[in-house]
């Protein structure tokens, strides 16, 4: 939906995303983040990713596709994965989930249950303190 607010989720197909692969994931996402989305959080688990994110605009009522941003963020990511473990193959299941947040209250909660992620995975007892969290210093 051209100017709409998406929590996206996407899995991979491997059993653990190392620490090195998490950053490469997070450093894709905020590759786009101000030039085709804003991401207003991400998180990079060790088995997914959870981001709240706006396509923006490319020229005047032109948006960015949600599917092309992420087919770009899955691909980016899978190849950098790929050569860190010196492997071929699939990292990222094909489908991803979004859905479209329709008002404050879905963004707030979506937003704390991306934050808390690491919590209750038991990763770590505070979320500001799980490395693989991007929530910008500001919109932009």
């Amino acid at each position: 939906m051209d100017g709409g607010v998406y929590y996206v989720t996407f899995n991979t197909v491997l059993n653990e995303l190392d620490p090195e692969c998490r950053k490469i994931t997070l450093d894709a996402l905020k590759f786009f983040h101000l030039s085709r989305i804003l991401l207003h959080i991400a998180v990079v688990m060790p088995d997914h990713v959870h981001a709240i994110m706006h396509p923006l605009e490319k020229s005047s009522g032109n948006w960015h596709e949600l599917s092309d941003i992420l087919k770009t963020i899955k691909g980016y990511s899978a190849r950098k994965i790929n050569e860190h473990l010196q492997r071929n193959g699939q990292v990222w299941q094909p489908e991803s989930h979004d859905r479209i947040l329709r008002n404050e209250s879905e963004f707030l909660e979506k937003w704390n249950y991306i934050f808390e992620n690491p919590i209750r995975a038991e990763i770590v007892e505070l979320p500001e303190d799980y490395e693989y969290t991007f929530i910008p210093d500001s919109v932009g």
